[in-house]
């Protein structure tokens, strides 16, 4: 019964070999014998502080902290005593883990049981389940089984069973993920590729993954988690998930993405809801960047976006896709508002600046605040209160070279960004104030 640690010599191996974990595999038939005819319910009860698994006429097979410990032990013991009885007789909600659990193992494995996913609407992607991006399966029972030990067991959600699996593999671990029944394949079968993901990735380009909405970004032994906002809200370097849908150019698409031209920058817009649109670009150094955008403004922001990036690279290329529901929303919108032009100049990250009749607002240097700049957007604003701001030109600099790519792109996006707030804020000012006035 005393446990020992450090096995490291031939005598250690061989005593391990013989006492088994938690039981002398001699006991092992005896135990096997006591098994019934009948169905086998391995269910916990209290026995002081501890949970206990009895059959036949009391015999304990499992013990644990917790019934759901307790059940697992006395699985992986009679797994070991009698499989094929075991198998027969055993709940069939139990009986996928049972089969795999008692399996010899040379090495630290976890074994991952997942349910069902249920129904929602498109993407169908088990864990970015609908318009929500949910975890599509309620959850999952994480085993761990090591040589020599007695496996311990919890009950996890579906999030804290994403994020255990991509942490056990970053640690090096064999990982099984295994379908608690039938209707649980496809859910099964995504999480295995996450698995084979990650572990591809390791020492390489981080792989960034899509699971309940947010980013998981595994990098050293930590998990870095973003919202999908502020993940892409600027240009990164990862391998995208294939079949995350909004981190992939082509969502469920096998074949990796290969463009032709160095100069050649692509991008996809997908919808958000009724009034917005995602456009996601890359580029062929694999640098990544998505932005937020009306539908009423879509063709005309993609419309200059081929112009800023030909500006900074006349040999630029711009290849859009979009996906399904796009055209008849963009029909829906209606025409595009009034244009409200300005120009982006100065260096990123800290210098950033934009031109307006001749002069600059924002940044370290021009002497004036994006505050400013916003105010004077305000005054050329159309009288009926819809406009859209228009980015006709950036010259930027990054790192002593003027920005190209995504880079040109990104500097166009922070300044749409922050002056948008600034002006809405202003423009909120101005009804607030002339409402008041109206009812004095």
């Amino acid at each position: 019964r005393a446990a020992r640690s450090g096995l490291v010599g031939p005598r250690d191996r061989a005593w391990a070999a013989a006492m088994g974990p938690g039981v002398p595999r001699a006991l092992l038939p005896a135990i096997g014998a006591r098994l019934g005819d009948g169905p086998l319910r391995l269910t916990p009860g209290r026995s002081g502080v501890f949970h206990e698994v009895r059959i036949g006429d009391g015999v304990v097979v499992g013990r644990g902290a917790t019934p759901v410990q307790a059940r697992v032990r006395s699985l992986a013991l009679l797994a070991a005593a009698a499989p094929a009885p075991l198998l027969a007789q055993i709940d069939p909600r139990w009986r996928a883990l049972a089969g795999r659990i008692g399996q010899p193992r040379e090495q630290e494995t976890l074994l991952l049981v997942v349910e069902p996913a249920g129904p929602s609407g498109p993407p169908f992607d088990p864990i970015n389940r609908g318009a929500g991006r949910s975890i599509g399966f309620p959850g999952a029972l994480a085993v761990g089984a090591a040589p020599g030990r007695r496996p311990s067991g919890r009950v996890l959600t579906g999030d804290e069973a994403v994020e255990l699996l991509v942490r056990e593999v970053r640690r090096g671990l064999a990982v099984e993920v295994i379908p608690a029944r039938s209707e649980a394949h496809p859910v099964a079968a995504r999480l295995a590729q996450v698995v084979a993901l990650v572990r591809e990735a390791r020492g390489g380009r981080p792989v960034a993954l899509e699971a309940g909405g947010r980013v998981l970004l595994p990098r050293g032994d930590r998990i870095y988690r973003y919202r999908l906002e502020r993940f892409l809200s600027r240009p990164r370097s990862f391998v995208p998930d294939p079949d995350a849908p909004d981190l992939a150019l082509s969502p469920g698409e096998r074949r990796p993405v290969g463009i032709a031209s160095a100069a050649m920058v692509e991008c996809r817009a997908s919808l958000v809801d009724d009034a917005r649109a995602a456009i996601l670009y890359t580029d062929a150094a694999g640098g990544w960047l998505r932005e937020l955008v009306f539908l009423g403004e879509l063709e005309e922001h993609l419309r200059e976006a081929r112009a800023i990036l030909q500006q900074a690279d006349a040999a630029s290329i711009l290849a859009v896709r979009l996906s399904d529901g796009v055209e008849p929303a963009l029909r829906r919108a209606g025409r595009t508002a009034a244009p409200v032009g300005f120009a982006v100049r100065g260096m990123l990250p800290h210098d950033l600046q934009i031109e307006l009749g001749g002069e600059r607002y924002g940044g370290t240097t021009s002497g004036r605040s994006w505050r400013d700049g916003a105010l004077a957007l305000v005054a050329r604003w159309p009288r009926t209160g819809e406009g859209r701001l228009s980015v006709n030109g950036v010259t930027v600099q990054a790192g002593g070279r003027r920005a190209t790519g995504l880079l040109a792109l990104h500097a166009r996006s922070i300044a749409v960004r922050r002056l948008r707030n600034l002006i809405l804020r202003a423009l909120r000012s101005y009804q607030l104030g002339n409402s008041s006035r109206s009812e004095g």
